[in-house]
């Protein structure tokens, strides 16, 4: 391979303590990139059907990409695995330095199996590896877990990716936190580390990433930073971190406001981005390589928790801990974003956990004795805060609600399911799916369930633009139609590629157009693509997804929206009267599935599998 890749593949038994060094093929490469694209291939052929996500067989695939570790803005890197908390297709992305600095010790993907009998932690320093004890660091949060093993090592520069308590106790929405606050938080990932009592994995690396046309690379770079400086959207990132969006959906009251009861929060404005940058911003971080700095962090100035430090906080969880739970309190959100990173969970589903719970106790559905005596009432704060810390230690309510919306709806029964906000067991982000509609399309179609970034098209429904899917004018975000499932099919091959290449969906999302986006993996691993190719591999990915959730028993029938989203108006603001329509819903999803060469119930046809290049996969189904 002229560049892009190390073409290495760490693979580690935690069962056995065997470490083995593979070699990446070429062909494969091509076919898939890296990140969601290769880990999606090698979990279909390496984890069987019906696999425990919580048992030895399930595995862990960490993943660069051939952009990773160049001079094209990049930090991150993909995690993929069989999700305990949907029991289909899992995967997460994590910003930072972690990526990097597995690719500069040498290796595009790191293959975890097994289980260890007692914890352990994996140390690669460039071609040492080794697993070590980690019985001592068994109970420790994130950030103090990443403390001592720097200690330990000896060395302030490691990188390390680590669970926290939350994911010892196999909370279902667990993550994997790195670089202090960054998460890979989507799915449980977290709890799969659990459950092989794998602790952390600590890297050093000291290599380089070799690109085929470094001149070229210079070229595309320049351009971006030139794009970035004069797209208004990026430049609010940057102003004011993912929280720019509050503004944005509260625009258009699609602002999920106690548990999606309503899209209008009437005190958003206390959790805006102007807001925290008045009041608890201390400094903007940043990845690496990237101009934008959208990180930030914060100082909570009053009450118990005076003094925390926190990694953020980020526009999901102002919405779930904020307004999705009736709370207008940013001190209170920053003091939420920041235990669910010490806890090492997710969150959007933490968030939601909690506003699931505290629906049910407002319609009576939830008693007080059966949530441990707490006062579930819209906007308690001090039941908020008690409850992240109650479901990361799987302690009395807690360990119902650590299961996720779904199973803890269905455990409890009484007609709870109606009030978890989910599909196929993923729990949704800051977006209202009535005043946002064609997010209705891209929540239902997920192949991870009820995700968010799986396309860009929540850039479209807040009426602002996406390089990635250029339009002559903005879509309207109350309508669901042609437009709204030609451009779900663009984005998400586009989108799929940028997890593939595992670019920022912030920078490159934005600021990249289908034809830069082919030119920078043409500059860096010397294959020359355009955009036709660059289409179809993002479209062979997400049909193997769908092939991969299809063999776990996904079919049309998982492709929906709870009912409260087809009969239930919105009550306020500018959406107000607005709901989804089921049988346009339905002519739309038949629509989608005949586009893209699925058959009427969500199943690709074999000639669609032929066509990509998939039919190896045709005997798994």
């Amino acid at each position: 391979m002229k560049g892009g890749y190390k073409g290495k593949i760490l693979r580690v038994n935690l069962s056995t303590g065997r470490i083995e060094k593979e070699n990446l093929s070429p062909e494969l490469a091509r076919k898939f990139l890296g990140g969601v694209g290769l880990g999606s291939y090698l979990l279909f052929k390496e984890v069987p059907a019906g696999t425990d996500p919580l048992g030895e067989s399930n595995k862990l695939f960490f993943c660069t990409g051939p952009l990773t570790g160049t001079r094209i803005p990049t930090g991150r890197y993909v995690v993929v695995f069989k999700s305990p908390l949907t029991s289909i297709l899992g995967w997460s992305s994590s910003a930072g330095h972690w990526g990097p600095e597995l690719k500069f010790a040498g290796y595009d993907l790191l293959i975890v199996e097994g289980a260890s009998s007692s914890p352990v932690y994996l140390w690669i320093d460039d071609d040492f590896v080794e697993l070590r004890k980690a019985q001592h660091l068994w109970g420790a949060t994130t950030s103090e877990t990443q403390r001592r093993i720097r200690k330990e090592l000896g060395d302030e520069e490691v990188r390390i990716a680590c669970i926290g308590p939350a994911g010892e106790r196999l909370v279902r929405f667990a993550s994997i936190i790195n670089d202090e606050g960054r998460a890979a938080g989507r799915c449980g990932a977290g709890a799969v580390m659990g459950s092989k009592k794998l602790k952390a994995i600590a890297v050093r690396g000291h290599g380089g990433v070799k690109v085929a046309d470094p001149e070229r690379v210079s070229e595309l770079v320049k351009r971006m930073y030139e794009v970035w400086k004069s797209e208004p959207f990026v430049r609010s990132l940057h102003l004011y971190g993912t929280n720019a969006m509050t503004s944005f959906t509260s625009g258009i009251a699609a602002f999920p406001t106690r548990n999606f009861q309503s899209g209008w929060f009437e005190e958003w404005e206390k959790l805006s981005g102007p807001t925290l940058s008045k009041t608890l911003l201390v400094k903007k971080a940043g990845c690496f390589g990237c101009p934008i700095a959208c990180g930030r962090v914060s100082v909570v100035k009053s009450g118990p928790y005076q003094g925390m430090v926190v990694w953020g906080p980020e526009y999901e969880h102002v919405n779930t801990f904020g307004a999705g739970c009736g709370n207008s309190d940013l001190e209170i959100v920053s003091i939420c974003h920041q235990l669910v990173n010490e806890y090492g969970m997710d969150g959007i589903s933490c968030g939601r956990a909690i506003s699931f719970a505290m629906e049910c106790y407002e319609k009576g559905l939830l008693k007080k004795e059966e949530a441990d005596g707490l006062d579930l009432t819209w906007g308690n704060k001090e039941t908020i805060v008690e409850l992240v810390k109650r479901i990361g230690e799987r302690r009395g309510i807690g360990d119902l609600l650590a299961e996720g919306t779904r199973l803890a709806a269905k455990r409890l029964g009484r007609g709870t399911e109606k009030y978890a906000m989910q599909t196929k067991g993923l729990e949704y982000a800051g977006y209202e799916p009535r005043g946002m509609k064609g997010m209705a399309l891209t929540y239902a179609l997920g192949n991870r369930g009820g995700c968010h970034i799986t396309t860009g098209m929540l850039y479209l429904d807040i009426g602002t633009m996406t390089w990635m899917y250029p339009l002559d004018s903005p879509l309207d975000p109350q309508v669901l139609d042609l437009e709204k499932v030609k451009a779900e099919i663009a984005l998400e091959r586009r989108y799929t590629v940028i997890e593939a290449a595992v670019l920022c969906k912030f920078f490159a999302g934005i600021v990249f157009t289908p034809s830069l986006l082919a030119s920078s993996l043409s500059a860096v691993t010397g294959w020359e693509m355009d955009e036709g190719e660059v289409d179809r591999i993002g479209e062979r990915i997400w049909t193997l997804q769908r092939m991969f959730n299809v063999r776990e028993g996904i079919s049309r029938k998982d492709d929906t929206l709870p009912e409260r989203f087809f009969t239930e108006p919105l009550p306020d603001g500018f959406s107000q009267g607005q709901v989804l329509d089921r049988k346009t819903f339905e002519e739309m999803l038949d629509t989608y599935y005949r586009m893209v060469g699925w058959d009427e119930n969500g199943i690709p046809r074999e000639e669609k599998i032929r066509e990509l290049g998939l039919e190896e996969f045709l005997p798994l189904r």
